[in-house]
């Protein structure tokens, strides 16, 4: 048997080739999962290739193999160092790919999501020339995050091996009816001066009340601070497990945020957001990607996500398939992931997220088409409650009548135990529809009730 290591002119990956020379080989070969058929075989025997160097150091170890030194394998990242000392032109990714295998080699603890998303040509070049970083770029990996309710002033130090603290601001009992008056005086007397409208008393009455919605601040180890904004209360959790290096699980009814609070986390990490639903029809290559006719790779979200760092979000996880599920529980819990072409190792900017209506038990009287996953698919994740936040539920509506009705008839449905959903997207469409000038009974039919039958709509409403 012959192995051949080789090197790839663009972008300076290695892989190996192996030529079967006896029947006895090639039909060992044959039976390695780690291998990829050649179609340039020499001799009547047949040729595998693979990218994997530890598959191939095995075969290597395991036959009396004879190797080849006709390719040896190129240093990308010195080899650009030195066309660029020439004031050759190097192309944008070329750049880019050298200084990832530069900081992979020199500087393991650096970073390398912001140099393929906000460095600039220039900067990339003078750290392949000589290690020079943007003024500014993180030089260790991220941190957990630190947690505060926006305008609470923090220190922006972090002790890493202490856990992550989380402040929110403690809301105020709502005041007895008889002290409104008192209250409504003293708040609105240092803004008689200028103009005081009534959504401005609205909204410091919902301050003083408790019943503003919570506003997040995200305060990264080097001292930037991200301005979260308006995000659901479980939001500071979410960051935490993120930043911990932890897979999430968001279990909540329909309508919650979930989708929208990971894509809020990402940004406030500084990662790149990916994201995929899947379902009864979704196949191993809509998560793994897979080969075309034509030998080009077709790529996924996961993929990205896994390769090049960022938060990748599998949606609606209790709808799909538990046994195409499982063939993201190695990469998941290891290091490394079997793609189509090749073993890829996980970057550690990585953290995957699934969004799930059920707990992953299978199917229930509300959500019948609800799979039970496997459990070693759940074991790869923590598990964050994500119920109905009403204080969000609330600012987002911009109606506050309408979104108290939607709200009283979601604790009564479930107090009768009707069999229904009733979730924010009823109090934020709702809305809409009222502030299109159309009127209650429509934004009730359309929004809320939408067909549930006359009966039981009358016994929800009785409870409330």
């Amino acid at each position: 048997m012959k192995i051949t290591e080789h090197t790839k002119k663009k972008g300076g990956r290695r892989y190996w080739t192996i030529q079967a020379e006896s029947m006895e080989e090639d039909t060992a070969m044959g039976a390695n999962m780690a291998l990829l058929l050649s179609k340039w075989k020499k001799g009547e025997y047949r040729a595998w290739y693979t990218y994997d160097a530890q598959a191939a150091l095995a075969i290597r170890n395991g036959w009396n193999c004879e190797t080849s030194e006709e390719d040896e394998p190129v240093d990308d990242w010195r080899e650009t160092r030195t066309a660029l000392e020439h004031g050759d032109t190097v192309s944008a990714v070329d750049l880019r790919k050298a200084a990832s295998a530069r900081a992979r080699e020199l500087e393991p603890d650096r970073p390398r999501t912001a140099m393929s998303q906000t460095w600039s040509r220039d900067e990339l070049a003078a750290y392949v020339l000589d290690g020079t970083a943007p003024a500014g770029a993180p030089a260790a990996a991220p941190a957990p995050v630190k947690m505060i309710p926006a305008g609470t002033v923090s220190e922006p130090a972090w002790a890493p091996a202490a856990p992550p603290a989380v402040t929110t601001a403690t809301p105020a009992a709502p005041p007895a009816l008889g002290d409104l008056g008192a209250m409504l005086a003293a708040l609105v007397e240092p803004y008689v001066k200028g103009a005081v409208d009534a959504e401005t008393v609205r909204a410091i009455v919902r301050e003083e009340a408790g019943i503003a919605p919570h506003r997040f601040e995200v305060v990264l180890p080097t001292g930037a601070v991200h301005a979260a904004g308006m995000q659901h209360a479980q939001f500071p959790k979410l960051v935490r497990r993120l930043g911990a290096g932890l897979h999430v699980m968001l279990v909540g009814s329909p309508g919650t945020g979930k989708t929208h609070a990971c894509h809020a986390a990402a940004s406030a990490l500084g990662l790149s957001f990916h994201t995929t639903s899947v379902g009864a029809q979704t196949t191993k290559s809509d998560l793994l990607g897979f080969i075309d006719a034509h030998s080009k790779l077709v790529r996924t979200q996961f993929r990205e996500a896994y390769e090049h760092g960022g938060v990748f979000l599998l949606d609606e996880i209790d709808a799909g398939n538990p046994n195409v599920l499982t063939v993201l529980n190695a990469a998941l819990a290891n290091g490394c992931c079997p793609f189509p072409d090749g073993m890829v190792d996980r970057h550690a900017d990585f953290r995957g997220v699934a969004a799930a209506n059920t707990y992953g038990r299978g199917g229930d009287r509300l959500f019948v088409g609800r799979n039970q996953l496997d459990a070693a698919s759940l074991d790869r994740f923590v598990v964050l409650d994500w119920d109905v936040d009403e204080r969000l539920e609330t600012a987002l509506t911009g109606n506050n009548d309408w979104c108290t009705y939607v709200q009283r008839m979601r604790k009564a449905a479930g107090s009768v135990r009707a069999q229904v959903v009733i979730s924010p997207r009823a109090s934020i469409n709702g809305a809409k529809i009222l502030a299109s000038g159309d009127t209650w009974e429509e934004a009730e039919a359309e929004a809320l009730w939408k067909g549930i039958p006359a009966e039981l709509r009358e016994q929800i409403k009785r409870a409330a």
